[in-house]
């Protein structure tokens, strides 16, 4: 039976059921329409910060991945995070040694047999060429430490040549001296000789000693030079290097223009104070004796006032009361003995007075007194050799 009240609570509940499910469909399509707009507004404020109006990131991705085209740069940045807005890219931690030691352990465990073989015949060759390179420096080493010795041995031969052929030229140069002084002192011995050449060159002068320059001006003048002389290089001399001009070469050519009878004495006693100097050295000896040789020329009371200083001195020892004191008086006294030497040289003194000579030297050095001395002028010249060598 049909009841009013049934059918309209059955109506209503129906009805109920049916919005009721309505609306349950109605809230979740609400909320679907709203996610998807809430999904488009983060794109289009996405695609608004990159500052680009193209498709959503989603799309640009697609189709980034789709194609290889190129990409403003600020898309690129904004895509991979790098952007302005996006997060800094973390740095890149190096690794330690020990974690490379186990990566290396790592990888080579994970090599097949056939690549470990490989690998230690490629370190095996590594090796041996490492072991040649090494040996060929060794042996360049080696080969240039050789180079080098022979060189400096060379090097060492070619200065010892060298000195040696130094010392040879000196030998011939001081043979040549020695047989130019020998070969003067010859001729001068000849041109002195008291029987033959001396009384002709005393003639000689006799004869113009009238028309020589005798005025007192130019006399004193000499006698002052040769007390004042303090450079006495011999002009025959191979290491004269101005024969012409020196004080010896003057000073004979003003004895051959002047007429000096008046002051002998005086030009004698010049002398004896330049050998009595401590300025005089043995070297100075020779061209002292040229002077003195052609003062004997010419003026016959010149030796003898001369040899007499000298000898006394040689007795006497020297005059050690002067500033030198002992050495002083030995310096006096060698220089008296190679002057005495150097006239028996030249011819000064004949060679018929060498005895007496050679008495005066054999008492100065202490020798024992003997009356059978025979002596002549080579006993000279190797008692000027052995004067020289003393001093």
């Amino acid at each position: 039976r049909f009841c009013p009240t049934m059918a309209d609570s059955a109506g209503r509940g129906s009805g109920g059921n049916s919005g009721g499910g309505g609306r349950g469909g109605g809230r979740g399509r609400r909320r679907g329409g709203k996610k998807q707009g809430d999904k488009k507004a983060k794109e289009q404020g996405a695609s608004a910060a990159g500052g680009t109006d193209g498709p959503p990131p989603s799309q640009q991705a697609a189709s980034g991945a789709s194609t290889t085209g190129t990409r403003p740069p600020g898309a690129q940045s904004n895509a991979s995070g790098s952007g302005p807005g996006g997060p800094k890219p973390k740095k890149r931690r190096q690794k330690s040694s020990k974690q490379r030691s186990r990566d290396k352990q790592q990888k080579q465990a994970a090599l097949t047999p056939a690549e470990m073989e490989a690998k230690k015949k490629a370190d095996a060759e590594a090796a041996l060429a490492a072991k040649k390179a090494a040996e060929e420096a060794a042996e360049a080493e080696r080969r240039r430490k050789v180079e080098a010795e022979r060189k400096a041995k060379i090097e060492a031969l070619q200065a010892a040549l060298a000195e040696r052929e130094g010392r040879i030229k000196e030998c011939v140069a001081a043979l040549q001296t020695y047989a130019s002084t020998a070969s003067g002192h010859v001729a001068s011995r000849e041109r002195l000789n008291p029987d033959t050449g001396l009384p002709t060159i005393r003639k000689q002068f006799q004869s113009t000693k009238k028309s020589l320059k005798s005025d007192l001006k130019k006399c004193t003048a000499f006698v002052k030079k040769a007390r004042s002389t303090m450079v006495w290089d011999d002009p025959s001399s191979s290491t004269c290097a101005n024969p012409t001009s020196t004080p010896v070469a003057v000073m004979c050519k003003d004895i051959t223009t002047l007429n000096l009878s008046r002051y002998v004495d005086e030009i004698a006693a010049a002398v004896l104070e330049v050998v009595a100097s401590p300025k005089t050295k043995l070297g100075d000896i020779p061209g002292i004796a040229k002077v003195c040789g052609a003062m004997h020329e010419r003026y016959e009371d010149f030796t003898p006032t001369v040899l007499s200083g000298v000898v006394s001195v040689i007795k006497s020892g020297g005059d050690s009361s002067k500033k030198d004191g002992a050495a002083g008086a030995a310096k006096h006294k060698r220089v008296c003995l190679r002057l005495l030497t150097e006239f028996v040289l030249l011819g000064i003194v004949n060679g018929t007075d060498v005895k007496p000579m050679v008495k005066v030297i054999a008492e100065a050095s202490g020798a024992p007194p003997s009356s059978d001395v025979v002596a002549a002028v080579e006993d000279a010249t190797d008692t000027g050799g052995y004067i020289d060598q003393d001093a």
